[in-house]
């Protein structure tokens, strides 16, 4: 019998719509080991648990906050395990309103997964070599108010971001960002 979070993954990662051969792989995997895993959201869980990660938009500027990858090399999106309330986009959106002190930060409704991927975790501080199952999702904020460590995290144009975004399916996933419009529309294609 499945449990109450892993039902409500599958129906995330049922209605999402893979962008390529690669993120279709890995939700074919997801669906698989989702159903089969009752703690996936529990980071102890090896092969793989689920992590949340999220892409910060302010569509009135027409930008994404990223922070800076934890090697120093490029930006990365706000990622984070699960804490404690088996629902990886909640998690995401505190880790983000924690690490910015951004409090103005919503998910975007309907909730849905943007991007999809199997991220390696190599081995370190006693953990084993594991992956993670990143479902991303997109929160909107505003560029107006300043973020809480700028050396950290910064606001960029899509544009910027593809040159700045150090992650398994950066391209695909900012890919799926369109500004539309006079009045700044952010369409999101899934």
């Amino acid at each position: 019998m499945l449990t109450s979070a892993q039902k409500s993954l599958l129906y995330l990662l049922k209605q999402h719509v893979p962008a390529d051969d690669e993120e279709a792989r890995t939700l074919h995997y997801a669906l698989t080991y989702v159903e089969m895993e009752p703690v996936i959201h529990d980071r102890r869980t090896v092969p793989v648990h689920a992590t949340g990660a999220l892409l910060v938009l302010d569509p009135a500027e027409r930008k994404v906050l990223l922070t800076r990858a934890p090697d120093g090399d490029g930006y990365a999106l706000f990622t984070t395990h699960d804490v404690g309330v088996q629902d990886v986009a909640v998690s995401a959106l505190h880790a983000a309103m924690r690490e910015t002190r951004l409090l103005d930060l919503v998910l975007a409704r309907p909730l849905s997964v943007l991007d999809l991927a199997l991220i390696d975790v190599p081995a370190q501080d006693g953990e084993r070599a594991h992956r993670h199952l990143e479902l991303r999702f997109v929160a909107y904020g505003s560029a107006r108010w300043p973020v809480a460590d700028p050396q950290r995290q910064r606001w960029f144009t899509r544009e910027e971001a593809m040159g700045q975004l150090r992650i398994p399916g950066a391209a695909r996933l900012l890919s799926r960002l369109r500004w539309s419009g006079e009045a700044n529309a952010l369409r999101l294609v899934r």
